[in-house]
């Protein structure tokens, strides 16, 4: 079904140190299910406010806000760095069930004057309490916020299976018993540390069913605890995501190598080794890459065709591929891009894309 994130409960102490948000639902097309900085939540929000954008979230891997930002005439002393945090400080308080407040932002166009400034009221509520009980959420949302309690997955076990599924493609002998003892020295450690979870129902599809997201402070102990080199892993540029080598066809590589020509600086990431780097991850200015208006369109008809591949052969290449909330949020995405309006011949004049920078996130399928 959904995505979930999972937070360790044996260090849910130390998990305000990972990114605590995750989307449960939106209703903006930008914005999919699964982890989050709210930094980006808000600043997608922007981009559809006339439209009343909303988004549930999960916090701490513990209670869920909505999340609603609409425009107004009001002009604000605040900017968008003071509105960033108040909410962040309401969220770290964690003893409010709501908060309300304005903020200005005025960008910049292309030749750098500054373009008029744009008002917007941010509501924020907690999903508990008689005031949530006004808001009439659909059955999908509720379902997601159900979902959303399911208990974390054994780390110890889910690794065990992932190499137990895959020990005998091309392991020697003398291999497994090394990787045996890692894997002992990565599951203690695994008890102390919080992780990052994300999951999907990969049930009747064959291939990895986990996904770890990396921060700065859980990719040097991973790294540390799995010392094979990078080269046991593929990673693909569109959604940053690392994959067993086998796993790669003809296909997906062609596409990769699109993705490698036509986006220098991403594939820089990838060349460097940097997604498994402690310094890389935990600089908010190098994870910011240049890109186009192209590459979410892009990803969407690749994840698309993942999925296609996924339901036809019963085999799946990371958990993700198989979310339809995903798909829909790429189909509407898609739809958005394409279906202009505009007689036979006309050409659509295509915006400036609203976030040209990618947010580089990596993650681990196994």
């Amino acid at each position: 079904m959904g995505n979930t994130t999972y937070i360790d409960p044996e260090s849910s102490s130390n998990s305000d140190e990972l990114s605590p948000f995750r989307v449960i639902s939106s209703s903006i097309p930008k914005i999919p299910n699964g982890p989050a900085d709210l930094a980006d939540l808000i600043s997608s929000a922007k981009y559809h406010a006339s439209l009343g954008g909303r988004s549930i979230v999960q916090v701490n891997g513990k209670s869920a806000f909505i999340i609603w930002l609409g425009i107004v005439t009001e002009r604000s002393a605040w900017i968008f760095e003071d509105a960033l945090g108040h909410a962040t400080n309401f969220f770290d308080r964690g003893n409010e069930s709501s908060t309300s407040f304005l903020f200005t932002d005025t960008g910049e166009k292309e030749d750098g004057e500054e373009s008029v400034a744009t008002s917007y009221l941010v509501s924020i509520l907690k999903v508990s309490g008689k005031a949530s009980e006004s808001v009439l959420l659909s059955y999908e949302d509720r379902l997601a916020l159900q979902e959303s309690t399911e208990s974390p997955p054994s780390w110890k076990k889910s690794l065990a299976e992932f190499r137990g599924r895959n020990r005998f493609l091309g392991l020697t002998a003398a291999a497994v018993l090394i990787l045996v003892l890692t894997l002992t020295v990565f599951w203690a450690w695994s008890r102390q540390q919080p992780l990052a979870w994300i999951h999907w129902d990969t049930t009747g599809s064959e291939g990895p069913r986990y996904q770890l997201q990396f921060t700065h402070h859980n990719v040097s102990d991973w790294d540390a605890a799995l010392p094979h080199g990078n080269d046991d892993w593929f990673v693909r540029l569109d959604d940053q995501s690392m994959i067993p080598p086998h796993l790669v066809d003809e296909t997906e590589l062609r596409y990769q190598k699109w993705y490698r020509n036509r986006y220098p600086e991403v594939d820089a990431v990838r060349l460097n080794e940097s997604y498994s780097k402690e310094s890389f991850l935990s600089d908010p200015f190098a994870i910011q890459i240049p890109i186009d208006d192209l590459f979410h369109p892009a990803h969407c008809v690749l994840a698309l065709r993942r999925y296609w591949q996924a339901k036809e052969t019963g085999k799946h290449v990371c958990p993700r591929d198989l979310d339809r909330r995903h798909m829909k949020h790429c189909l509407d995405s898609l739809d958005e891009y394409l279906f202009f309006e505009g007689e036979r011949g006309s050409i659509r004049e295509i915006p400036k894309i609203q976030q040209d920078t990618l947010v580089w996130r990596t993650k681990v399928c196994f």
